[in-house]
């Protein structure tokens, strides 16, 4: 995977955004990768738990024509960091996604069933997107109630405590 994005800037990383978890924008995922074809494989290596994960790509009940009932992702998580911590993931199509924590070292299989014919060339197209949350769920939700907020304006102090609105 590259490191960097169009006209050289580097890509958006855990290790180069914000430190300051009430940062609007602090909470989106990472991307880390896009699978399309059977057996494609990305590596991933800057996990906040582990420092080696896997995710293979394999499509489910094969026809002669090439067509497919569905597909099953397979995470393996070696090298874990520290005993109590989870590493989230999220998993997407252009038509739906998936929320996946793996809190422990082992392999894990992710699977999408019933997929229409649009959902199944989407995938051969454009893939499974996989984004790394660099952060755990309380960091996350502070830095979506400042995006909240930055967009919402003067119209979420009714919503929000007064506390929390910096004059």
């Amino acid at each position: 995977m590259s490191e960097n994005i169009a006209n050289g800037h580097p890509a958006f990383k855990c290790n180069n955004r914000s430190e300051q978890p009430d940062d609007p924008g602090y909470f989106l995922p990472v991307f880390k990768g896009a699978l399309n074809t059977e057996g494609q494989q990305a590596h991933i290596s800057e996990g906040r738990c582990f420092s080696d994960i896997t995710y293979t790509l394999h499509y489910d009940s094969v026809q002669e024509n090439g067509d497919f009932d569905g597909i099953t992702l397979e995470v393996v998580t070696k090298d874990m960091q520290g005993f109590f911590c989870g590493e989230y993931f999220v998993i997407s199509t252009r038509n739906s996604y998936s929320i996946e924590e793996f809190d422990d070292e082992g392999t894990y299989k992710i699977q999408m069933k019933n997929l229409s014919e649009d959902e199944k060339a989407d995938i051969k197209f454009n893939g499974v997107d996989i984004f790394l949350s660099c952060d755990d769920p309380i960091d996350a939700a502070q830095s979506a109630l400042g995006m909240i907020i930055l967009f919402a304006g003067h119209w979420a102090d009714d919503f929000v405590p007064k506390d929390y609105v910096e004059d």
